[in-house]
């Protein structure tokens, strides 16, 4: 897989943006709830076999899929498919069957990225994605990681030095970081 600068996590909530204009920001990488406007999404994060294959039957071009190691065994020889990013030893998280999809949207999304990590709809309603985001944000401290969200911004990332909040009418600046 190929390495970007700048790299954009769908997580699960809902956005308005059209994913035309977030491409603009970098390539993204979804998790796999989102298999509308599969145009404008360059990789999908899935531990399911049935999305796995709804993603690589999809025309005029499959999306490339970040899977686990067990699926990626069994779809090794279509090029679209790649096996999540090994972990450091270093890793605090505990990975298991239970861990969200966007945590790991988002340690696939450090595999793919050099500098910056956009974070769209990033659902951190659960206390674990949180304690996961801000291990995740802590242990990268040379990756720039902005948290995108309407009003009122979110205080829980404010003691990150690598972490922002932006508001989505702010995002212009972001082109030019």
């Amino acid at each position: 897989m190929r390495k970007y600068e700048y790299i954009t996590v769908l997580g699960h909530n809902t956005i308005r943006l059209p994913f035309s204009e977030l491409k603009q920001y970098g390539p993204i990488i979804s998790v796999s709830s989102h298999k509308h406007d599969v145009q404008h999404i360059d990789y999908v994060w899935t531990r399911h076999e049935k999305d796995l294959l709804w993603f690589l039957q999809q025309r005029p071009s499959p999306v490339d899929c970040v899977t686990t190691p067990e699926l990626y065994k069994k779809y090794v020889f279509y090029d679209q498919v790649h096996s999540f990013p090994p972990i450091s030893p270093q890793f605090n998280l505990t990975l298991d069957v239970n861990t969200d999809d966007q945590t790991l949207a988002l340690l696939s999304a450090l595999g793919l990225c050099d500098k910056r990590i956009l974070l769209v709809g990033y659902d951190i309603s659960n206390p674990r994605v949180l304690k996961d985001l801000r291990s995740v944000i802590m242990l990268h401290p040379d990756m720039k990681f902005y948290f995108l969200c309407n009003p009122p911004k979110t205080k829980q990332l404010d003691y990150c030095s690598n972490a922002e909040c932006i508001l989505f009418k702010d995002m212009e600046r972001l082109k030019n970081d």
